[in-house]
């Protein structure tokens, strides 16, 4: 059998196997049987410069999978809800949005991660608010990490206040998270929350955050740029002084700036 020729039997084992683990490989067979090209895995792939590797075909995704896998994200274990969520990202179908966006209030920790990282590839804007839910209230931080960068592929600044928020976080991978997106959306209301990064005692995240301000190239973050000079680790100071000669206004370039 062949891509689409075996899905009604995929189906059916989805529906009728009393065995999880048959069910759970049923359904990942049916994700990527049905994943392909679509308009949001494309705008993702480019942003995030990724090539693709290999001379084999790539055919657009089969919506015949969504049902599916529709099924599948009801099923009663949890190992099986994960892997529908997943395979619900690769089809990059809208009508896959709010069945992600209830995912996301699943009692188990690994569907809603994989629910919210599925709206990275799939127009998410009909599940903003749980989205936005998740990135602030979600007892886990892997949860609420992917809910963040979930948000930042929305790309309009109505997320701003949410990942405002995230910047708060108590984890420090989240922090880091909610600085990349709010580069993404390059909005200038979250200047605030950004800066507020610049003191964060993790390196990384004050370093996305300088790298954040800098590509808003907003000259009223000259001042945070130049106190962000001083930064002890090279990494970030560099980013500031590449943000300040994008802004015309540093003369010299430190070694690894860009």
């Amino acid at each position: 059998l062949k891509d689409k020729e075996a899905l009604p039997f995929l189906e059916e084992a989805i529906r009728k196997s009393p065995d999880a683990k048959q069910r759970h490989a049923a359904a990942m067979c049916v994700g990527l049987i049905c994943a392909g090209t679509n308009p949001s895995q494309q705008k993702f792939a480019k942003a995030a410069h990724s090539t693709r590797k290999g001379e084999a075909p790539v055919h657009p995704s089969y919506p015949e999978g969504l049902p599916i896998l529709q099924f599948a994200l009801k099923d009663s274990d949890p190992m099986v809800r994960e892997i529908a969520a997943q395979g619900l990202g690769y089809l990059g179908d809208t009508k896959a949005t709010p069945l992600l966006a209830k995912a996301l209030g699943d009692p188990d920790t690994h569907v809603r991660r994989r629910a919210a990282s599925a709206l990275c590839t799939v127009p998410a804007e009909a599940a903003q608010s749980e989205l936005e839910r998740a990135a602030t209230s979600d007892k886990d931080a892997d949860v609420r990490r992917a809910a963040v960068e979930a948000l930042g592929w929305i790309g309009t600044s109505s997320v701003g206040p949410a990942l405002a928020r995230a910047a708060g976080d108590s984890s420090s991978e989240v922090r880091r998270a909610a600085a990349v997106q709010m580069g993404r959306i390059k909005d200038k209301t979250v200047l605030t929350a950004l800066v507020g990064l610049f003191k964060d005692p993790n390196d990384d995240v004050r370093w996305s955050a300088v790298q954040a301000v800098a590509g808003l190239r907003d000259k009223e973050a000259t001042q945070y740029l130049v106190k962000a000079l001083d930064d002890p680790v090279p990494q970030v100071a560099n980013a500031a002084e590449a943000g300040l000669q994008r802004l015309g206004i540093a003369k010299r370039k430190l070694p690894g700036a860009d």
